[in-house]
């Protein structure tokens, strides 16, 4: 039997979940068991997210908490990463748009934007751990074939090595990438870069009905 190992991209499923059904906190337990399909061995859901900083947003970032704990306890592997405070760039054309929204008086010594005074916050670590844990378990040999959920092109890299590293070997790996079709985000590279691309956009309706009727929610 096929040995399956389900990697996602927290933040790229939550945002475009959310942006395409209005829902939050999907419950990949679910997700990863219709993906595998009952032919398959499941043997291992990981979700890869970032906490949400509380000083943005304090109501997301304890549902998040509380979901997470949820995955943990259902026997998901979760790996975090963090946010980071970086200097964001932007577009005259965008400051000026946005200049009416941020603190009175915090420009007003320059006569044009400054961009490195404008902080923003970073997601880091989850795509390197992502994509590092998706080479080296199949050098490990623990799985047959990995399902990727998320339209991220960063990956598309990390896809290739594991093909051509062990695509000639008795260890040949197979990739499965699974993202939202209507997304647009995804990436028409790691649609190519994969074996196979699943269509989430069919699968995640049942999954949103089935969480709703069991009344799992964060």
């Amino acid at each position: 039997m096929q040995r399956v190992i389900v990697f996602i991209d927290g933040p790229n499923l939550y945002w475009g979940v959310k942006k395409t059904f209005g829902y939050e906190w999907l419950d990949v337990v679910i997700l990863a068991k219709k993906l595998c399909t009952i032919s398959r061995d499941l043997v291992e859901t990981r979700y890869y997210d970032s906490p949400f900083v509380r000083e943005i947003n304090e109501k997301r970032a304890r549902e998040q908490q509380k979901y997470l704990e949820k995955l943990k306890s259902a026997g998901v592997a979760v790996v975090t990463g963090k946010y980071t405070k970086q200097p964001v760039r932007i577009p005259p054309a965008t400051y000026e748009k946005l200049k009416p929204c941020l603190k009175t008086g915090l420009f007003d010594e320059y006569k044009e934007p400054i961009y490195e005074k404008i902080e923003g916050y970073i997601e880091k670590g989850t795509d390197v751990a992502l994509a590092v844990d998706m080479v080296r378990l199949a050098y490990e040999d623990k799985y047959d074939c990995a399902i990727l959920v998320s339209g991220d092109g960063d990956f598309v890299r990390a896809i290739n090595v594991v093909k051509e590293i062990l695509g000639k070997s008795k260890k040949r790996k197979r990739i499965q990438a699974a993202s939202l079709e209507n997304d647009e985000r995804k990436c028409y590279d790691v649609k190519a870069s994969a074996d196979s691309f699943i269509k989430l956009d069919y699968i995640i309706p049942p999954v949103i009905k089935q969480q709703k009727a069991a009344g799992n929610t964060p």
